[in-house]
């Protein structure tokens, strides 16, 4: 009688338990910006889109990188009109095709989370079928000269995996089921 009551706790211990949600991927960026750029990530691509002022890393004959996750990314810009490819009109950097994990294709919402920004940089838009599960950060920095916009990025990664837990219900039975096994060994060991 004592196993099958064991087993049926175990049972309902079981049935309340549940897997956690997954922990997201974070990636971190730290970017030298200075006017409007958008950085686009699908799968394990990152890439710049440029729209005013100076591209992001470009400042005179300098060059910056974007660092991401603390590896240096250099971008390779068309150089048009100039050097800092100011007001390009909407050029194109290279791609970094590194970013690991990769951006699922689960439709999942990405967050940002600023951690030192001079003006303002947001979610331009979330991944999904529509797009190609493509996200996209915009960075907008009018005021004069460059500044290092330094933000995180939450994202269902392809790499996660979730890691089993009990749900708030299943410890408060499995701290039941330890306090009753303890009472009843307890008990056992006492001479009657």
């Amino acid at each position: 009688m004592k196993r099958k009551s064991f087993a049926f706790c175990l049972t309902i211990l079981l049935l309340l338990s549940a897997s956690a949600p997954c922990f997201g991927a974070v990636l971190n960026v730290q970017a030298f910006v200075d006017g409007k750029s958008r950085l686009y990530i699908q799968g394990s691509d990152v890439w710049w889109y440029h729209i005013e002022a100076a591209a992001p890393g470009r400042e005179g004959d300098v060059t910056y990188p974007t660092v991401l996750n603390g590896h240096n990314w250099f971008p390779i810009w068309p150089d048009i009109p100039d050097a800092g490819n100011r007001d390009c009109g909407g050029c194109t950097s290279s791609v970094y095709h590194n970013l690991s994990p990769a951006l699922a294709t689960d439709g999942a919402d990405i967050q940002l989370t600023i951690i030192d920004v001079r003006d303002s940089v947001s979610i331009y838009q979330q991944p999904s079928g529509a797009n190609g599960y493509t996200a996209i950060i915009e960075f907008n920095d009018p005021d004069g000269g460059a500044y290092w916009d330094k933000i995180n990025i939450t994202y269902s990664g392809t790499e996660t995996a979730s890691v089993p837990t009990l749900s708030e219900w299943g410890m408060i039975v499995m701290s039941l089921l330890l306090a009753g096994s303890a009472i009843w060994i307890i008990r056992r060991r006492q001479p009657v």
